[in-house]
């Protein structure tokens, strides 16, 4: 599986997401997930790869009490909730990648926290 699924970009899945947040909102069926005027996100970070010698460009790193580096890809994910619905729609999932100039998971969180507030022009 990984060997196909490493030559797979993650962006060739974007427009999937985005057709059906298209679709969603021709239905009006985001307006029902509208409480207070605004809409409700739950936002959560996952791993999904971990190494101590394999490793990219975009890998984090951290360095680990023996003195190893760990390597590892991360994920923020977010979906639109709201309190009276059963259902949620996620939304495209977002890489944290290692920034220039940034450091720390903490930092990326942050950084990509603040890229969510940029979604509407994707959704």
């Amino acid at each position: 599986m990984r060997e196909i699924l490493d030559y797979v970009n993650p962006e060739d899945l974007r427009p999937a997401f985005t057709n059906i947040h298209r679709q969603l909102q021709r239905q009006k069926v985001l307006e029902t997930y509208k409480y207070l005027d605004a809409y409700i996100f739950s936002i959560d970070g996952t791993g999904h790869f971990s190494s101590n010698n394999v490793s990219c460009e975009d890998c984090c790193s951290k360095k680990l009490r023996n003195g190893e580096t760990q390597y590892y890809h991360q994920l923020l994910a977010a979906v639109m909730v709201h309190p009276d619905q059963k259902n949620v729609f996620p939304l495209f999932p977002e890489a944290i990648t290692r920034q220039d100039g940034v450091r720390g998971t903490a930092q990326r969180r942050r950084r990509c926290h603040r890229d969510l507030h940029h979604r509407p022009r994707y959704h």
